[in-house]
């Protein structure tokens, strides 16, 4: 849902209790009025109220033509040194017939995964490097122009790994409705020398990271985290953009390196 939807909805809410309560305020309060008077009386509120939400209903409708960058949703493929996808043959789709993709699988959701999912993919071996994709998208009426994406790690922040901030320029325009892929290599685009290597990375970093990709426009930017969880063979790979981490109940330990 788009921010202004977000906020819209909230004030279309306020309007509608308060509406609710003047309307059972009035039906206690012009009792013992005559019938006509009340009928008079309860279709001035109404008025009223169908003014009020007219007029929101307008100014919502200009704030949500108006262009914002969002972020459609992470895919994470598990790939070898050659570049091709080690994932389990049940976690593969085919786009368009030809394209062989990772699908959407969910190991655990929560209220109709609406809060909290968990998506999941297995391999039939270890992969080398992980490709965490997601799609850029104006969710307005109008163009609007990006700059840069940048991709960071902020979880975990040790010293000894020091993760690097990848930046990528891109420098378009980005029409309504239209996406444009971006994706990083995981761990080779944060490290380098030994830690490049997935293996060796999660041997000293530990199973859980948090990765976030940040877009930057003209006048306005958004970002999406998304936390990955990586099993202690590395054929089994979690993760989930939800921020209710300890619903998750991936945590940081001993067991988790």
């Amino acid at each position: 849902m788009r921010k202004w939807s977000k906020w819209f909805l909230a004030v279309f809410l306020i309007e509608g209790i308060i509406f609710i309560w003047l309307i059972s305020w009035i039906f206690t309060s012009i009792s013992s009025l005559e019938v006509g008077e009340q009928i008079k009386t309860i279709s001035y509120v109404i008025g009223a109220f169908a003014s009020t939400l007219i007029t929101t209903a307008l100014v919502y409708h200009g704030f949500i033509q108006e262009p914002e960058l969002g972020f459609t949703g992470f895919l994470i493929e598990p790939k070898d040194l050659k570049n091709n996808t080690v994932a389990k043959e049940d976690y593969i789709e085919y786009v368009n017939n030809s394209h062989r993709q990772v699908k959407h699988c969910y190991s655990r959701g929560f209220l109709r995964k609406k809060l909290l999912w968990v998506k999941i993919v297995e391999c039939n071996e270890p992969p080398k490097y992980l490709r965490i994709a997601n799609d850029i998208t104006n969710l307005g009426f109008h163009e609007t122009y990006v700059h840069e994406i940048q991709f960071e790690q902020t979880y975990p922040k040790q010293e000894e790994l020091k993760p690097k901030k990848h930046v990528e320029q891109i420098g378009r325009a980005l029409t309504p409705q239209v996406r444009d892929v971006r994706d990083i290599k995981f761990p080779s685009d944060f490290y380098e020398g030994e830690l490049s290597e997935l293996k060796k990375l999660i041997k000293i970093g530990g199973r859980l990271y948090r990765l976030k990709f940040t877009s930057f426009g003209a006048t306005m930017h958004c970002s999406k985290e998304v936390w990955l969880n990586i099993s202690e063979d590395m054929k089994t790979i979690e993760w989930s953009e939800s921020k209710f981490k300890k619903l998750i109940r991936w945590t940081k330990s001993k067991d988790n390196r």
